[in-house]
């Protein structure tokens, strides 16, 4: 046995090993140039002669549009056509922050790490250009043009930092020194250094608030919309007036419902443990009194919430409630008073319950929080013939749920 399971797993590995080299070693193939593929890597391809020719003849229209066209094909190299950009920008004296990309630190970032990998292991770097969907994958090995595009770059930006009738401002210097491989780290440089990089650091934050207003947009969008709703929930009943002999008590349960920005319907279950109350009761059933200290509760309703602060992370809601409020005096399985005999029956008391109160919730996230609700339930437990069990209870719950 022990043996058929071994081949079994050598012939799974070998089948293994045969798909990875038919899906992985036909992808690492560079693909014949048919027009199809032609159009995708044109421009990876010709980047840097035709940098390399326009810069001597000064053709720097042909470089805009070269570098336009490139940004609109199907496999544009987003850190390769920034560089080239904003160098053009810096050439002609038209560089401003304003026009940076938002993502510029990020494409500079990506573009010190390439150039690196070129510096420290030329031989090893690699830029391969993924130019079908369908497995297996063809690729495109553009490393080699990727490595004669950084170079053109490299010296233009050198040139550029040696033009003494250039004078570049400390920003576009920061650039250039960038784009020539000479700053390992542009994000530490650039905020190691907040008075001389004064313009890109603000446009980096107006950047980064506008994100944030983004993200803000999106969590209310997704908060707010009409959505159900549902928690668990764990509190307290606290009973006043004559009600207070029952005792306080712990409690249960679930609320289900569904909700817009400003209101919220919800189905609500609470059920109150059993436990023996601090005093002892009377009860009436059929002419005949009972004793008991037994008690075991809950509360069915419909809750309705009006939000008057509405805030990212937290509401507040004003609440009002209708429901049925109830408890028992013996615990149904036959103890103390016995629920066998009919006799004791009915074993609930109940009430009608309305109730008003505050809940505030507070958000992890767009579709999760905790909460607080807490109730005034006004109720009348009529005990005929039995002890007086006036009074109002106080219910406060806290509650988990997601929308």
């Amino acid at each position: 046995m022990r043996n058929f399971i071994r081949i079994r797993i050598l012939l799974c590995s070998i089948f293994c090993q045969s798909l990875h080299s038919q899906v992985f070693g036909q992808s690492m193939q560079n693909p014949t140039f048919t027009d199809f593929f032609n159009k995708q890597i044109i421009y990876l391809h010709r980047a840097a002669p035709i940098l390399s020719v326009s810069l001597k003849e000064k053709d720097y229209e042909n470089i805009r549009n070269f570098a336009d066209n490139w940004t609109n094909s199907e496999t544009p190299g987003q850190e390769l056509i920034f560089g080239i950009r904003t160098l053009l920008q810096i050439q002609k004296n038209q560089f401003s922050v304003d026009d940076l990309p938002c993502n510029f630190l990020y494409l500079l970032m990506q573009y010190v790490r390439e150039m690196q990998q070129v510096e420290n292991n030329p031989d090893k770097f690699q830029y391969k250009v993924r130019l079908t969907q369908d497995i297996p994958y063809t690729w495109y090995d553009a490393s080699k043009d990727v490595r004669d595009l950084m170079e053109i770059i490299r010296a233009w930006s050198n040139n550029l930092l040696n033009l003494p009738e250039m004078n570049l401002p400390q920003t576009e210097k920061f650039l250039c020194d960038v784009f020539a491989g000479k700053i390992a780290d542009p994000k530490k440089e650039l905020f190691s250094n907040p008075k001389e990089y004064a313009d890109m650091i603000k446009f980096d934050q107006m950047v980064q608030y506008g994100a944030r207003l983004n993200n803000d947009a999106y969590f209310f969008n997704q908060r707010n919309g009409k959505t159900g709703t549902a928690a668990i929930m764990c509190g307290v009943w606290i009973p006043t007036g004559h009600l207070a002999l029952l005792g306080t008590h712990p409690s249960v349960g679930l609320q289900l419902g569904e909700r817009n920005k400003l209101n919220e319907y919800d189905f609500i279950w609470s059920f109150r443990f059993p436990s023996t109350t601090p005093g002892t009761y009377k009860v009436v059933r059929l002419d005949t009194s009972f004793n008991s200290n037994y008690y075991d509760g809950g509360y069915v309703g419909f809750d309705y919430t009006r939000y008057v602060i509405h805030k990212k992370r937290f509401e507040l809601g004003l609440t009002s409630a209708i429901g049925y409020d109830y408890f028992s005096v013996a615990n149904g399985f036959g103890t103390s008073p016995p629920t066998t005999s009919a006799s004791i029956l009915p074993i609930d008391v109940g009430s009608f319950n309305f109730s008003n109160g505050i809940r505030f919730k507070y958000f992890f996230s767009s579709r999760s929080f905790i909460g607080i609700y807490a109730k005034y339930n006004l109720i009348n437990y009529c005990n005929s013939g039995g002890t007086d069990l006036s009074g109002q209870a106080f219910t406060i719950e806290l509650v988990y749920g997601s929308h």
